[in-house]
């Protein structure tokens, strides 16, 4: 698996990219949010989270330990292709499928619905130098608030 367009030919993009050559994968590896330099509107930052991105056959599975912002301890985990579908997701209070599509070979958007029902829509960038990722996320959460997160993630190993 490849954080890249070469795996989106069998989805919904056709493009050439460096990670054809060989070159690492800019999203697998685990990330450390950076809450100082991360924003969230119509909700609280959480205190901690650890995202941890694996290869998984032509997708990605993804494991996300977060402790909110009052000390709950949430697990939620996916395996995803990047083909648009909606997948399961568990552990989350706000949705429970995920959609993710190609953009670039640096950036997914997706889409997170609770119950069939669209609920929020992002993108998720990893910055050039593969040093830090965005993830922006636009919707409601479980309380049918608006939100507006940019959560600013560390790289803190590769696989």
């Amino acid at each position: 698996m490849r954080f890249k367009l070469g795996f989106a030919l069998a989805g919904t993009l056709v493009a050439t990219s460096p990670a054809l050559a060989g070159s690492p994968d800019p999203l697998l590896g685990t990330w450390v949010l950076n809450v100082a330099k991360s924003t969230y509107t119509g909700t609280t930052a959480p205190k901690s989270s650890t995202v941890v991105y694996s290869a998984a056959g032509e997708g990605i599975h993804v494991v996300a330990h977060t402790v909110t912002a009052d000390g709950r301890k949430l697990t939620i985990e996916y395996t995803a292709k990047f083909d648009g579908k909606d997948v399961p997701v568990s552990g989350s209070p706000d949705y429970d499928t995920q959609a993710l599509t190609w953009v670039s070979d640096h950036q997914i958007t997706f889409i997170r619905k609770k119950v069939g029902k669209e609920v929020q829509t992002g993108s998720i960038t990893v910055a050039a130098d593969g040093k830090s990722r965005t993830a922006v996320t636009d919707g409601v959460n479980a309380a049918g608030t608006k939100i507006h997160t940019v959560a600013v993630y560390d790289k803190k190993t590769t696989p």
